[in-house]
């Protein structure tokens, strides 16, 4: 099937109960794969569920709240969509807005980026990657976005 018509990734709340890593890794640059053992709420189990598919609580609601505050970056810079020029010129800004919007990927935070490598055969590193934060214009690479932001943030408040 198509990526395209693919539903969009949901999140289901549940415990890990156990996991068996790989005998040989994807890409050897990541390390090996984990397969986790779920248990979830509402009574599935899933077993051999790929690493890639297993993220905490924290981590989905900050990729979720980030994903939800993209209708804030819908104004460019320079941009007043609200001038009396030409109604053509402002609908053909608007569908450029919009083109630009489905296919961006919300991956950067205030002092912070996810970074992926889509050329690798793992699967982690090439759609979940890891988390570059930028203090003091040196970069500091994190596994979760949380810990990330958290890094950033002390920075900024111990600078303030």
């Amino acid at each position: 099937e198509s990526s395209s018509t693919s539903p969009p990734p949901e999140w289901y709340p549940g415990v890990v109960s156990s996991y068996k890593t790989s005998m040989r890794a994807d890409d050897e640059r990541y390390g090996h794969v984990r397969y986790y053992n779920v248990h979830f709420d509402d009574g599935d189990e899933i077993q051999n569920v790929p690493d890639h598919y297993i993220m905490g609580a924290e981590e989905y609601l900050l990729n979720l709240r980030h994903d939800n505050d993209d209708d804030d970056d819908d104004k460019e810079e320079g941009d007043d969509s609200n001038d009396n020029s030409d109604d053509d010129d402002n609908n053909l800004k608007q569908n450029q807005r919009r083109k630009r919007r489905r296919h961006r990927h919300n991956n950067d935070w205030l002092g912070v980026k996810n970074v992926t490598d889509r050329t690798s055969s793992d699967a982690w590193a090439r759609h979940v990657g890891w988390y570059v934060a930028t203090i003091d214009d040196v970069e500091h690479t994190f596994s979760l976005l949380s810990d990330a932001l958290r890094a950033y943030d002390s920075h900024v408040v111990r600078t303030s």
